[in-house]
């Protein structure tokens, strides 16, 4: 979804749950779980118009199927249940915690703003980022998922 949307927060949650860090589900299954991986990761960039979510993971050529079922396995997961109340409140806090790292430094500071009125977002955006992602709850990020996580093109680099 697009920043304006009111899906884009829940968005953000679904890309922290799924592939921000070692402690994420898809490193957690891909990784830790079966050893097929090894880097997993996903990105969801804020954009004006429509984005994508794009999962990243490096493995060996003949464990691409296998990978792939699983990534595709999990979209399927956050479409038909869910989120634990502690999955959902560790996505909430990763992605907050990296949002405040973001905005360290005065350059940090100019860049996210600066990209935040080319979006043209309101100058309180950053506040109501954090409080609409705090308000988030499972019923909604599932929603979402339904949405959006059900249609996928797979691009694979040999």
């Amino acid at each position: 979804p697009a920043v304006h949307d009111r899906d884009f927060f829940a968005m953000k949650i679904i890309n922290a749950y799924l592939g921000n860090g070692s402690s994420s589900q898809l490193f957690q299954v891909l990784r830790e779980q079966f050893g097929l991986v090894y880097d997993v990761s996903t990105h969801c960039p804020t954009r004006f118009d429509r984005s994508h979510l794009v999962t990243y993971c490096t493995t060996e050529k003949h464990l691409r199927q296998q990978v792939q079922e699983l990534v595709l396995a999990e979209c399927h997961r956050l479409r038909s249940s869910m989120l634990s109340p502690a999955a959902l409140e560790l996505a909430k806090t990763k992605l907050l915690g990296h949002y405040a790292l973001a905005k360290q430094t005065i350059a940090q500071l100019a860049h996210i703003n600066g990209w935040y009125h080319t979006l043209e977002l309101p100058p309180d955006f950053d506040f109501c980022f954090i409080t609409e992602i705090e308000r988030a709850t499972a019923a909604e990020i599932q929603e979402v998922a339904q949405k959006y996580l059900s249609e996928w093109v797979i691009s694979s680099v040999g």
